[in-house]
């Protein structure tokens, strides 16, 4: 996506199986608007921020090539794990059970 004022989100519908991990169907399991607020400026309601804009008051931020801006917290997570544990692939990126998301 070219990022939609200034975020880049990722669209899970183009990633077929998505959620086969977890054993949750995305189009199934999640309904839009009952844990956040619909977001008009993702393809849909599961899609995630890859890279979010600079806001007014943001004080770290970046260049790229979509304008100043900070990693989406899946991009932040994998980046720290990559410097702490070394440049091995990394095969899963997760949380507690509250935090199972497809």
């Amino acid at each position: 996506d070219d990022g939609v004022g200034g975020d880049v989100y990722f669209a899970v519908d183009t990633l077929p199986g998505y959620g086969a991990l977890s054993g949750r169907d995305p189009s199934k399991d999640n309904r839009a608007g009952e844990r956040i607020a619909v977001d008009g400026r993702k393809r849909g309601p599961f899609d995630f921020a890859l890279w979010k804009g600079a806001r007014k008051n943001d004080s770290v931020k970046w260049d790229s090539p979509w304008g100043l801006g900070r990693p989406g917290w899946h991009i932040e997570c994998t980046a720290m794990i990559k410097k702490t544990f070394g440049g091995f692939p990394i095969d899963i990126h997760g949380g507690g059970r509250d935090l199972q998301f497809p």
